[in-house]
């Protein structure tokens, strides 16, 4: 009866630990188990063919209403590869900082067919004319996040937007001399607008940009427009791709040329890119 007694109380006991062990084992586990990961700074790197369209108005005495179209006109390309670099943080809960860089060279060139004369200076036929148009656009601003949740967060963006252009001819002769001619506009544009990020799964992310301004300063008037969607996955915990549909839009209207030609400036750049994706 006692072996007995004592085999039924093993028994139990055995019972007992194979119950009670992979609880807490399971609980160890489950104490071990990672957090979800919620990055807050994020970096793109990408390339796209966009489609460009340039246009230059010019009014005054000697040229009333005169309308050039870069791409058109003048020759250059409307869908040139360009790089793109953007860059996102976080910085607190509801607040976070985002910087983008754009960089648009492009030029033209001819052979004269006549005689040029600058200032002074007679080109004859057979002299290279070359133009080119280089931009270069800066992006900053500050994120406000109204709503700001694990997996998603929507709120408003103040910034702005930076155009800086440096345009020029330049005039050669078989004989090397020449004439060059440059101007450069820079045009900051301030900027309000919406702004959201949301994950669809943990590797699925899509994130959402709009922003807009109009502004009148000493008689130039500037306006931006800057709306932007894109869609990420990523491969491992750190690295993705994405792709994003871009669209923006730039005019500077009466600025002043010359002491006699006011002008107007129409940019716009749309279109796919591809990019890579980093998170931290």
């Amino acid at each position: 009866m006692k072996y007995t007694l004592k085999l039924l109380t093993s028994c139990f006991c055995t019972i007992v630990l194979l119950v009670i062990c992979p609880a807490v084992l399971h609980g160890q586990d489950s104490a071990k188990v990672k957090k979800p990961f919620y990055p807050k700074y994020y970096f793109y790197f990408g390339a796209y063919t966009p489609n460009i369209s340039t246009t230059l108005i010019l009014d005054g005495k000697t040229l009333p209403g005169t309308l050039i179209n870069l791409e058109s006109d003048a020759g250059f390309e409307d869908k040139p590869w360009l790089f793109r670099f953007d860059a996102m943080g976080q910085f607190t809960k509801r607040s976070g900082l985002s910087v983008s860089y754009i960089n648009n060279n492009r030029s033209h060139g001819w052979v004269v067919d006549r005689d040029v004369k600058i200032r002074d200076t007679t080109f004859h036929a057979g002299a290279s004319l070359n133009i080119y148009f280089n931009t270069q656009f800066y992006f900053a601003s500050y994120n406000y996040f109204i709503f700001s949740k694990p997996d998603w967060k929507a709120g408003l963006s103040i910034g702005v937007r930076f155009l800086y252009v440096k345009a020029g001819v330049e005039l050669e002769t078989t004989n090397f001399s020449g004439y060059a001619e440059a101007v450069t506009v820079p045009a900051p544009a301030p900027v309000i607008g919406l702004c959201g990020t949301a994950y669809m799964t943990k590797r699925l992310q899509v994130k959402y940009n709009l922003d807009y301004f109009n502004i009148s300063v000493q008689g130039v008037k500037a306006g931006v427009l800057d709306n932007r969607i894109g869609l990420e996955y990523y491969i491992i915990k750190n690295l993705g791709i994405g792709g994003s549909l871009n669209y923006l839009y730039f005019r500077i209207k009466e600025f002043p040329i010359s002491e006699n030609i006011n002008g107007e400036f129409r940019y716009s750049l749309n279109g796919f890119n591809l990019y890579a994706a980093l998170r931290f």
